[in-house]
C-alpha cells in the first residue's frame, strides 16, 4: 500500500513538468542614465519567460509600466521576431529546435535570457 501511494505522489507531483511549460526570469542590467556615466536608481522590474510548447508560445511578462521593445534571436544571433513593446507573446509553432535568446530593451535597463526548445 505505501509503495502504491509513493507512486501515486510522485506522479501527481511530476505531472506539471510534464505539461510543456516552463517558467524562467531575465537578468535584468541598468544602463547608464547620467551625463557622468553613473547609473540613476529607479524600480527593478520582473521580467520572464513563459514558455509553452502545447500552445506554441513564448510569453515574455515584465512588472511596472515600461515602454520598450523586445528582441527573439536564434543561435546564430539572427533576428527571429520583434515587438514594440515589453509584454509580448511569440508565437513559436514555426521555429525549430534550439536555443533562442530573448532580450527586452528599455531606456533605463535591459534584460537578457535564454530559452532552449525542443518542438
Amino acid at each position: 500500500m505505501r509503495l502504491i501511494l509513493t507512486l501515486i505522489l510522485t506522479f501527481i507531483f511530476a505531472l506539471p513538468a510534464m505539461s510543456g511549460t516552463k517558467h524562467q526570469p531575465l537578468i535584468i542590467r541598468e544602463k547608464p542614465t547620467s551625463n557622468d556615466g553613473g547609473v540613476q536608481r529607479m524600480p527593478t522590474p520582473s521580467v520572464s519567460i513563459d514558455l509553452d510548447t502545447d500552445a506554441g508560445t513564448l510569453v515574455i511578462s515584465c512588472t511596472g509600466d515600461w515602454e520598450g521593445e523586445t528582441f527573439l534571436y536564434d543561435s546564430t544571433h539572427t533576428l527571429v521576431d520583434y515587438e514594440p513593446s515589453v509584454n509580448v507573446t511569440f508565437d513559436i509553432s514555426s521555429l525549430s529546435s534550439g536555443a533562442y535568446t530573448v532580450i527586452v530593451s528599455t531606456d533605463n535597463w535591459e534584460a537578457s535570457g535564454t530559452v532552449t526548445l525542443c518542438l
